[in-house]
């Protein structure tokens, strides 16, 4: 018997034992002796659990891919450039003439924790210069992305104090500003720093003699999208 016979004679079976029941001696058989599920009826419904229950792990599966697909296209693109401008401002100290600070690095640091290096040189600012004016200290193009710290190289200073000129000491060049921010395609993102000279300066007595401490403090003033 191959089985396409045998599975007719299963569903043949199944209508007897349904016309047995319709009758009362059949009823009084069926209780004595109650029939059983053909073999290849249980194993057509096991097999059909078996791929209800696999289908539904398939849709979790799905479901749970294109959950991930959108937490990361709500993050930040890093495809496209935007533009970038980091300003500089300042409210020095009221007796001070001059207060020459000099920069000689920028870099910011990516998500990801790596660093980059957008500008380094030697320039020299007059913080004095900067109380009512905000002053362009960089203007470039970035990889959209996001970004979270700034980082800036102060390698020397100078104040003038009733004609006379002072070096500053830095014992620690390296000013780290960390807040986060973000570079969008085809967008400008403008940020304002404060150099805070009245706490950025400090002044102690080295013998008959005053010695001057630089110990930047720059904080973020204002940022712009």
């Amino acid at each position: 018997m191959n089985f396409l016979s045998f599975k007719m004679n299963s569903i043949l079976k199944l209508q007897d034992q349904r016309l047995i029941r319709e009758t009362k001696e059949g009823r009084e058989i069926l209780k004595k002796s109650p029939p059983k599920s053909p073999p290849v009826i249980l194993d057509l419904f096991k097999e059909s659990r078996i791929f209800i229950q696999e289908e539904e792990k398939m849709k979790k599966l799905i479901l749970f891919a294109i959950s991930i697909a959108l937490l990361l296209s709500g993050c930040t693109s890093s495809d496209g450039t935007g533009n970038f401008k980091l300003y500089l401002t300042d409210q020095p100290i009221d007796d001070a003439e001059e207060i020459l600070v000099t920069i000689n690095e920028i870099s910011i640091q990516r998500e990801d924790k790596s660093f980059l290096t957008v500008w380094s040189g030697d320039e020299t600012y007059d913080l004095l210069k900067l109380r009512n004016k905000d002053e362009k200290i960089l203007d470039i193009t970035l990889e959209a992305g996001t970004y979270t710290q700034i980082r800036l190289v102060v390698t020397a200073g100078r104040i003038v104090i009733s004609d006379e000129s002072n070096e500053m000491v830095v014992p620690s060049s390296e000013v780290k500003i960390p807040f986060v921010f973000n570079i969008t395609a085809d967008g400008e993102t403008e940020i304002l720093l404060d150099f805070e000279a009245e706490l950025s300066i400090h002044v102690v007595n080295a013998g008959q003699s005053e010695q001057y401490i630089l110990r930047p403090v720059i904080r973020v003033e204002s940022i712009s999208y």
